[in-house]
């Protein structure tokens, strides 16, 4: 009897031990300045719930099809469109980590003047590989879609006239624009606004609790629009 009791409470420390341990895998690109950023919040977030995490590298298309599996944990950020359509693999965090504003760039000497979007169905689209808010709005312009992992690859494409237009968040659109000078001819047209959220697969519902608290106090504390501007004058210093 002795032996048993001292058994099963060897097994429970074990199993308590082994869950406080538990580290959740989280997919992350780390291919823009932003999601860098957007991972140092998740990692805070994390730790100020007592929660391991640790970052694993994955293309966006790869890291969906392991999310709606639950071959890993999350996803450092997905848009709401990205969300929507996977609701019943994932949950959100309530609190956005960022929001963006989704952009069409064209070249202005391809199109008459004054442009519309309807100009460009039928024409080249480059998007950012596995980008949900870019393949929906390039569905409303009913465009052909090409797709590239950089933006920077978009970019050089639309230069070499190899692309139409590009459908890119106009925040990102203006620093690569500031820190590689783009064509006069190169115009933007604003398409949409759009969140991003954290997000967890279905089998981790129990840190939610946990984790909406500390990402709302981290970034209410250090948001990512402030962290972003703090980064651009360190690199200007």
């Amino acid at each position: 009897m002795i032996r048993f009791t001292f058994f099963f409470s060897a097994l429970v420390l074990f199993c308590a031990q082994a869950f406080a341990t538990e580290c959740l895998e989280i997919a992350s690109e780390q291919k823009t300045k932003e999601e860098i950023i957007a991972q140092k919040i998740i990692k805070e977030a994390y730790n100020r719930a007592n929660l391991c995490v640790k970052f694993r590298t994955l293309p966006l298309k790869r890291a969906a099809i392991m999310l709606r599996r639950g071959a890993i944990d999350g996803s450092v950020w997905r848009s709401d469109s990205f969300i929507a359509q996977n609701r019943a693999k994932l949950h959100a965090l309530k609190t956005p980590i960022s929001t963006f504003t989704v952009a069409v760039i064209y070249n202005s000497e391809t199109y008459p003047s004054p442009f519309q979007v309807s100009d460009l169905q039928q024409e080249k689209i480059g998007i950012r590989l596995g980008s949900t808010i870019a393949q929906q709005t390039v569905g409303m312009l009913r465009g052909k879609t090409i797709e590239a992992p950089y933006y920077e690859i978009l970019l050089g494409m639309l230069k070499h006239g190899r692309l139409n237009a590009i459908v890119v968040p106009m925040e990102i659109y203006q620093r690569l624009a500031k820190h590689s000078p783009l064509p006069k001819n190169f115009k933007s047209l604003a398409q949409q606004t759009f969140s991003l959220r954290h997000v967890l697969s279905k089998k981790n519902t129990r840190f939610l609790l946990k984790l909406n608290k500390s990402l709302h106090d981290v970034i209410t504390e250090n948001s990512f629009q402030e962290r972003l501007k703090e980064e651009k004058l360190h690199i200007r210093t």
